[in-house]
């Protein structure tokens, strides 16, 4: 199955004219290697172990790193769907604006970090609906994304 993958984007690059790589690395040849890279961030407090899954601590690491600093993490593409993943509010209200647009290409989800043991994120679902509103967005579906997230799916609003 990779292989079949890695010719088809071979295929598109050479009618690209793009050089090919001079090396094709696979992750199922350096699965040590992850391994022992996800005991390190997990060493290190940024990730944890819930229920056989390993989970990026976002919130331990936007200490560190301000993981913030990323435009909303923005995931989108032919789908016209979008899936933003905020770590606070003043990055939340800093990019709204420019999620207000990606929702007029299509559906919008903004994921937040839940309040949990330890963990008291300065964003919820009322804060996420009462900005998107401001902007002319409406949201019809809210969910538990995992232990960690919640997610909250808008469009723009029909006048």
């Amino acid at each position: 199955v990779a292989q079949a993958y890695t010719d088809a984007y071979n295929s598109v690059m050479d009618r690209m004219n793009v050089m090919k790589p001079s090396i094709e690395p696979r992750a199922t040849g350096h699965i040590i290697e992850q391994i022992e890279m996800i005991q390190t961030i997990i060493e290190k407090g940024l990730a944890y172990e819930a229920n056989g899954s390993v989970y990026f601590d976002v919130m331990a690491y936007n200490t560190h790193q301000h993981y913030g600093v990323l435009p909303g993490v923005l995931v989108g593409g032919s789908a016209g769907l979008t899936l933003w993943f905020v770590g606070s509010f003043a990055e939340y209200r800093a990019a709204l604006a420019g999620i207000r647009a990606r929702a007029e290409e299509g559906g919008v989800w903004v994921i937040w970090p839940k309040t949990r043991p330890g963990v008291k994120p300065d964003i919820n679902g009322n804060l996420v609906r009462e900005l998107a509103l401001e902007v002319g967005l409406v949201d019809f579906k809210i969910c538990a994304v995992d232990e960690v997230w919640s997610g909250m799916r808008f469009a723009v609003r029909k006048t």
